[in-house]
C-alpha cells in the first residue's frame, strides 16, 4: 500500500526508522481502530512526516490525550521542527501547548485577525507583573467593585484565615492604586508573591485589547 502516491517499496526504509522514532514498530501490523488514541494520533503525525512535504498543518495535535501521551507528542513536534526541518502550523485551544512548541502566533477573535507576532515580541510587550497577594482579613463590597473596575483580570478566594488575591499590573504606578483600594479597609498583607507570565495570559490579553479597540 503507498503512501499519497508514493510505493511503500520506495520509502520502506523511512517507514522503518519513523516507526521507531514515533514508538510504533511493536504496532506495525495492528489495526489502527484498535489502537489507543494517543497512538492513533502519533500515528497520523508520522504518516505526515512520510510525505515529505515542507509544511505540516495540524489541527488540536494533543485534544483528548493523557499527560504522559501529550508530553511525548510535544516532543516529536519539536524533534519534526529542528531535525526534519519543516515547518509546523498548529492550531490549539490549549496555550500551554502554543507557548511550547511555537515561535510565531496568530490569534483570530470571532473570525477577525487580533494579532499576527512572535510569541517572544508577545511576552515582551504584555510583561505583566502578576501577583499572589494573601490577605489575613476579608476585602469587603467596596474593595471589591474598586479592583473590578480599575482591575478587571484580578481573582479573589476568600479563605477563614486569609483571603488570597492574583491580580496582574501592567504599569508602574498600578501598585500604589492596589494599595489605596486595600488601604481602605485596613486590609493586612501576609506576604506577596511574584508569578511567572503565561502565554494564556498574554492570549486573554490580546482578546481583551482586541475587543476593546472595537468599542472606541
Amino acid at each position: 500500500m503507498g503512501n499519497r502516491g508514493i510505493a511503500r517499496k520506495a520509502i520502506s526504509q523511512e517507514i522503518e526508522n519513523t516507526l521507531k522514532i514515533f514508538n510504533l514498530k511493536e504496532k506495525e501490523n495492528e489495526l489502527v481502530n484498535r489502537l489507543s488514541r494517543g497512538m492513533q494520533q502519533k500515528l497520523a503525525i508520522a504518516v505526515t512526516v512520510l510525505a515529505s512535504t515542507d509544511v505540516i498543518l495540524l489541527d488540536e495535535p494533543t485534544l483528548g490525550l493523557d499527560v504522559e501521551t501529550s508530553y511525548e507528542v510535544r516532543q516529536l513536534l519539536k524533534d519534526i521542527s529542528l531535525n526534519y526541518h519543516r515547518t509546523v502550523i498548529i492550531s490549539s485551544h490549549d496555550m500551554q501547548v502554543i507557548q511550547e512548541l511555537c515561535d510565531r502566533v496568530v490569534i483570530i477573535d470571532k473570525g477577525k485577525l487580533v494579532t499576527d507576532d512572535y510569541i517572544e515580541n508577545l511576552m515582551e510587550l504584555l510583561d505583566a507583573k502578576s501577583y499572589k497577594i494573601h490577605l489575613r482579613n476579608e476585602l469587603n463590597e467596596e474593595q471589591l467593585e474598586l479592583l473590578s473596575n480599575q482591575f478587571p483580570k484580578y481573582t479573589y478566594t476568600p479563605g477563614v484565615d486569609y483571603g488570597i488575591l492574583e491580580i496582574a499590573l501592567y504599569e508602574g504606578e498600578d501598585i500604589y492604586e492596589l494599595f489605596e483600594i486595600l488601604k481602605i479597609n485596613r486590609t493586612i498583607l501576609e506576604s506577596i508573591d511574584r508569578e511567572a507570565l503565561n502565554f494564556e495570559q498574554v492570549f486573554l490579553d490580546v482578546i481583551r485589547r482586541g475587543r476593546l479597540h472595537e468599542t472606541i
